[in-house]
């Protein structure tokens, strides 16, 4: 199917594209196309591209004019295109040229759904060439997509009859709300650890001078507790982010920085096993490797941890895992009164941070921090255990083995209270195997050859298009574009699947409100 001319009007394609790659023969040679600058190998890769969004990248075959690649790729659609561009390229040390190019016309695959066979391939220029590609292009609208609540083809599927405490900031104030007082995050947190016997997993950032507990009651520092938990025997494992030390040099950088490496410099001789893990990029460049291990965090935060069974003489126990806005350092305790001033010679003594303005913990103000946790008990915070064992397995080098064994025989994988699993919970995460050993590929994401889990990014996209009165987003950053001419190098939908809803209710006459509360100042 070649191209059909330019006066094609575009098609909304509003679902899911689902590419079957199977393989091309007679590719042609890389040392024509790369012409003066002769290269020895073809080592071909394909990427599908609608507009400027690419859908998705093959892993690249080397040496091989008739590669075998066998991948699957399926992929949330929303945009209005004339056409869908499968492109052959030859890997390059600079950037991928073209071996053979396909069009593919949206009308025709939103009409027929499926497109595929042996296809030939044309040059940039348009000619026709003696070069063949093998695959299957198919198209669900949103209309016939499953609409459950749980997200499919994600890695951890939805775990029934668990347990889940919802928290709002780190304490809220008991008195305000009297007999219907919500628990608090940072107490249950510290009781939690304290009464852990087995493990204790941590991930995200970490002070060592925290204390989750304040006023009255006394309790030990965050570093204390953590030493003390380990030397009673309790297997405490923490995986930090290791930011990049020559950006604690820049002013302008100083308010990323959280001291990793002081904190395991704290923990070391304690019996706390500490692993600085930054986000690396295999098989980059040295720019590209120092931009992602600068700019980017795994922005994971849990603590994961063994508690008694309530329910049952057994000895076994149970596993819980706190997360969600969990940040374990400087300005974090907080309550829903988000004071300024009033506590910076109480409960924010000694406790201040405050990036956007130049003053002082005796003037204020500081910065509030309002965030939202949960506690989940089950086989949901067994997904989330699993997790963290992949990317232990992966960033932890010679502490790899220390991982204590976690399994059925040994542990209860539900709720510690049966009156309160009746909870339903699905796990999501944004994770690639730079990051992580996955202990399976199937419902991953291939990028490239490399194997991705985008399911925060799925599960929001999935939600958005369920909706059908009101959404609501409260977040720290939102990113993403509604609008064309704007180059993207991936599909980040969720903006583009907000404006669809409206229009979509516009249309139809029905009522849908859309609140996004972003904070003027976000820390970072």
């Amino acid at each position: 199917m070649g191209d059909q001319g330019p006066r094609r009007k575009p098609t909304l394609l509003h679902g899911v594209v689902c590419l079957t790659l199977n393989s091309a023969k007679n590719l042609p040679s890389a040392s024509v196309i790369h012409g003066v600058f002769k290269k020895l190998t073809t080592d071909p890769y394909v990427v599908l591209t609608v507009g400027d969004v690419k859908l998705a990248r093959s892993r690249v075959v080397e040496d091989d004019r008739s590669p075998v690649w066998k991948e699957e790729f399926r992929v949330d659609v929303c945009c209005a295109e004339t056409e869908i561009l499968l492109k052959v390229l030859d890997k390059d040390v600079r950037t991928g040229e073209t071996l053979g190019r396909l069009s593919l016309c949206c009308r025709e695959l939103a009409k027929d759904t499926v497109i595929g066979g042996w296809k030939t391939l044309s040059s940039d220029a348009g000619v026709t060439l003696n070069s063949h590609v093998k695959f299957t292009l198919s198209y669900i609208p949103v209309e016939e997509l499953p609409d459950s609540l749980s997200v499919p083809y994600s890695y951890f599927p939805t775990r029934k009859f668990g347990s889940l405490t919802l928290y709002q900031d780190a304490h809220s104030v008991s008195e305000v709300y009297g007999a219907h007082a919500p628990r608090n995050c940072f107490e249950d947190l510290y009781n939690g650890i304290l009464a852990a016997k087995k493990f204790l997993y941590i991930s995200g950032r970490l002070d060592p001078a925290t204390r989750l507990l304040r006023g009255q009651k006394r309790s030990f520092t965050l570093g204390k507790l953590l030493t003390r938990r380990a030397k009673a025997g309790v297997n405490v494992l923490v995986l930090l982010w290791e930011e990049e030390t020559k950006l604690q040099e820049i002013p302008s950088f100083q308010e990323f920085t959280q001291g990793s490496a002081a904190t395991k410099e704290y923990f070391r001789g304690t019996g706390v096993k500490v692993c600085l893990a930054d986000r690396t990029k295999a098989k980059l460049g040295f720019l590209k490797k120092q931009t992602a291990g600068t700019c980017y965090d795994h922005n994971q935060r849990f603590v994961i941890m063994d508690v008694p069974d309530t329910t049952s003489a057994s000895d076994k126990r149970c596993i819980a895992a706190y997360m969600g806005g969990l940040e374990l350092s400087a300005g974090n305790w907080d309550t829903p009164d988000h004071a300024l001033y009033s506590t910076l010679h109480e409960v924010h003594g000694g406790d201040f941070y405050q990036p956007n303005y130049k003053t002082s913990p005796q003037l204020g103000p500081r910065l509030p921090q309002h965030s939202v946790h949960c506690k989940v008990e089950g086989r949901a915070a067994y997904d989330v255990l699993k997790n963290f064992e992949e990317r232990w397995k992966k960033q932890a080098g010679a502490k790899k083995s220390l991982l204590s064994k976690v399994n059925s025989n040994k542990y209860v994988l539900r709720g510690s209270n049966a009156k309160h699993n009746k909870w339903s919970v699905q796990v999501f995460r944004s994770l690639n195997q730079d990051s992580a050993i996955f202990a399976k590929e199937s419902q991953l994401r291939a990028d490239g050859g490399k194997m991705v889990d985008d399911g925060i990014h799925r599960a929001l996209v999935h939600q958005i298009r369920r909706s059908e009165k009101f959404l609501y987003i409260e977040t720290a950053q939102f990113m993403g574009r509604c609008w064309k001419g704007t180059t993207a190098k991936n599909q980040h939908l969720v903006a583009l699947e907000i404006v669809s809803k409206i229009c979509e209710k516009v249309f139809s006459g029905s009522r849908y409100a859309v609140y996004i509360l972003l904070p003027l100042h976000p820390p970072g």
